[in-house]
């Protein structure tokens, strides 16, 4: 078996640590992120841990042992914040009491303290892995390799430490032994792994947060104009597809502009929030809702006739009447509704628009907080 020099990789790994921690704190340099900071601090305490191994069996063996549990138990701290995941009793960091009581309890026998640094290390990098694998996102294939490779780190940790036990066997950690060569790479690998696939994982969030700023509107957080646009005509592509109907309304909000001149713009937008929320309490999933501009919202609801859309548009109305601007003034809505039986090709976003805002315009010139039906359910493509 290629035998390889362990101390050349030690230092290997420890430059390398170093210069990642070096990265990332360039590259995420006024981030306020900090998991981020923890994962830098970890690996920078990781790299100390290492050196101070290197002393082979001497008093800072111990003392590098208990870094690296340091670093692994502020790795999975890390990767906790990351996903949002409760840290009660500062669960991530109960390995490193195991570590401290073998720096107490045997602090003679570099035997124990191998077996013990071993042990602890194989329970952290699991507790990691587990982490990684039991998550639920669009990054499945990354969070597989990572937690893949993090498995086989804990499962080679295990390996040794039953070779300790076994054969009593104690070498120097920068001995070249072919138990050594195979542990060191297998380790590197799930470190490195663990490493960049963190970064990895961070860009992945941060993509997609940019992602979704662009769909939203950033106040109410519904879709904004052009992302209900695309996502409009897609349903009613898939409704002529399937021969079903879809209903459109728009929503704009009566004497607005006074809630902003009388309670201030942020009474008035406190009030586009709550429509926002009455309009997740009374829609499906499947339908979309938007800020179409200003005080105006829009609906979209595939596979709902006119009746069904009816009724849908009149508890929104009064869900909304419900809504108590500063200082207790009700704030109501005027509702236009077009609905088609079944969408067909001359069926078109932009006439389902037209019908509904005219129908909206009706229900104003009618004495507003009402809702109005367009005339017809077949809604013909906008000439021109």
């Amino acid at each position: 078996m290629l035998l390889l020099d362990i101390q050349t990789l030690t230092v290997v790994f420890i430059a390398g640590n170093l210069l990642v921690a070096g990265l990332m704190w360039a590259a995420f340099h006024g981030r306020k992120e900090p998991s981020i900071n923890l994962w830098i601090a970890s690996m920078v305490i990781q790299a100390g841990g290492w050196t101070l191994m290197a002393d082979c069996g001497g008093a800072y063996t111990l003392l590098g042992f208990t870094a690296v549990s340091l670093s692994f138990s502020m790795m999975v701290s890390a990767m906790a914040l990351h996903f949002g995941i409760s840290q009660r009793y500062y669960w991530p960091f109960w390995p490193l009491t195991l570590s401290f009581s073998l720096f107490l309890l045997a602090p003679e026998s570099f035997l124990v303290r191998q077996i013990g640094g071993n042990a602890i290390s194989a329970l952290q990098v699991l507790m990691g892995s587990i982490l990684i694998l039991s998550r639920r996102d669009q990054r499945t294939v990354l969070r597989a390799i990572m937690g893949g490779s993090g498995l086989i780190g804990a499962g080679v940790l295990v390996l040794r430490v039953i070779s300790l036990i076994q054969t009593e066997d104690v070498q120097c950690l920068m001995s070249s032994t072919p138990l050594q060569t195979v542990t060191f790479m297998l380790f590197f690998v799930f470190r490195f792994s663990f490493m960049f696939g963190f970064i990895l994982l961070i860009e992945g969030r941060q993509r997609e947060t940019t992602e979704r700023l662009a769909m939203l509107d950033s106040l109410t957080e519904a879709y904004n104009r052009r992302t209900f646009i695309e996502l409009a005509e897609r349903e009613l592509r898939r409704c002529q597809r399937n021969q079903r109907g879809a209903s459109l309304m728009i929503l704009d909000l009566d004497h607005f502009k006074d809630v902003n001149d009388t309670y201030g713009h942020l009474a008035g937008d406190k009030v586009l929030c709550h429509v926002k929320a009455v309009a997740d309490k009374c829609l499906r999933r499947e339908d979309l809702f938007a800020r179409y501009g200003g005080e105006e919202f829009v609906v979209l609801a595939p596979e709902t006739d006119a009746i069904g859309a009816t009724r849908l548009a009149e508890r929104m109305r009064q869900a909304i009447a419900e809504i108590p601007a500063d200082g207790g003034k009700s704030v109501t809505a005027s509702i236009g509704l077009a609905s088609v039986d079944i969408v067909t090709a001359e069926t078109t976003l932009d006439g389902l628009l037209a019908s509904a805002d005219k129908a909206m315009y009706q229900a104003k010139a009618s004495g507003r907080n009402r809702l109005a039906v367009a005339e017809t359910f077949s809604i013909p493509a906008l000439e021109g």
